[in-house]
């Protein structure tokens, strides 16, 4: 019975979107371009306003770095083999930090803070520096020598847990309390790493993270690992307020639309009145109605996912506020699900009013 009341409701809400399509078909299609052109706006917003995705399309460091915290000493070996455990890792990472470093010279009007020394296992060191010196020559990768910051002043050298290691360059970081060192020098000097970085070239896939935390887990299984995938998932948690606010953005959208929705719904005033005077009460004509925006609704959402997936290189991704966002099914069918819903609360209270305000007033002009 109910199967059957519901496959009614589909064909007379179906019927009566035909309707509209015929005979106010300049109305129906300004609806309908209205409403597909806001589904649309809704995807933009929601990729762009989930932090995930913004530190995704990035490349941010963090969600491309295995954090590794390990109480043994590490060798030049088990490093070499955990810069190695793919193509996509860009280099490794030893990191030593210090609690006030005395440094030669320094400027007085800096206060000495904690240091981090840092060795790459491939000599990378643009990896943090975008200014100045990034890297060691072949000599220099066998000898004390440093690579600090430009705001150290004029030093020619610097000593670091009592060693002394020659200024052979200057680099601007993205945090001015770090000097680089080679992997020999951090090795034979007896600096104690405080953690290890597998810093990959891009944000992995979550299979690809897996991969690697298992093949790490495998080579230093005493060892404390934070993969990219934990960060990413704490940040999906903070997506809430994206969504609220891509929410209100088509709610909107919706609500300016709704005029058009209204007249077409105001051209069924005479068939609402003669479902009730057949015997239909004013539920079954508000379902009707009802069943009318989740129709046109979906399909809105459907031409919008559409559109947004075939045009994505070559319009969205240039429009994008944070670039190459990438969007999974899994945010197409987030979005298709937000937009009905929305849609369907938009509309619900000027549904209810409208049907029983129609029927009442057409019932008083037939009966």
């Amino acid at each position: 019975m109910e199967n059957t009341m519901f496959r009614k409701y589909i064909s007379l809400a179906s019927s009566r979107i035909k309707h509209y399509a015929f005979h106010n078909a300049l109305i129906f299609a300004m609806f309908m371009f209205g409403i597909t052109i806001s589904a649309i706006a809704f995807i933009f917003f929601y990729g762009n306003s989930m932090v995930d995705k913004q530190n995704e399309a990035r490349n941010a460091l963090q969600y491309r770095t295995f954090i590794i915290h390990s109480t043994n000493q590490l060798n030049q070996e088990i490093l070499k083999k955990l810069s190695n455990l793919s193509t996509s890792v860009l280099d490794v990472r030893v990191k030593c930090e210090i609690e006030n470093p005395f440094i030669s010279h320094v400027h007085e009007a800096m206060t000495p803070q904690p240091l981090n020394i840092i060795s790459l296992v491939k000599n990378n060191n643009a990896i943090y520096s975008y200014q100045g010196k990034n890297s060691f020559t072949k000599e220099e990768l066998h000898q004390n020598v440093a690579i600090i910051p430009m705001d150290y002043g004029e030093v020619s050298s610097i000593l670091l847990e009592g060693n002394k290691f020659t200024v052979v360059g200057r680099t601007t970081n993205f945090d001015l309390n770090i000097v680089f060192i080679p992997l020999h020098a951090f090795l034979t000097n007896g600096f104690n790493q405080s953690s290890i970085e597998v810093i990959l070239d891009s944000v992995p896939s979550r299979h690809t993270n897996n991969k690697l935390l298992r093949q790490i887990s495998e080579l230093l299984p005493d060892a404390v690992i934070s993969d990219p995938f934990e960060l990413i998932q704490a940040d999906q948690s903070k997506n809430l307020e994206g969504i609220v606010l891509s929410s209100g953005v088509f709610l909107i959208s919706i609500l300016s639309f709704l005029s058009l929705f209204q007249y077409l719904v105001s051209e069924n005033s005479y068939e609402n009145a003669v479902y009730s005077i057949v015997g239909a009460d004013n539920k079954s004509v508000i379902i009707i109605t009802l069943f009318e925006i989740i129709i046109l609704s979906s399909a809105a959402a459907f031409i919008a996912c559409i559109v947004h997936v075939t045009c994505y290189d070559l319009l969205f991704v240039k429009i994008n506020i944070y670039g190459s966002i990438r969007y999974s099914i899994y945010d197409y069918l987030v979005c298709f699900v937000l937009e009905i819903l929305i849609s369907f609360a938009a509309v619900l209270p000027f549904v209810c009013y409208s049907s029983t305000h129609s029927l009442v007033e057409m019932e008083r002009r037939f009966r």
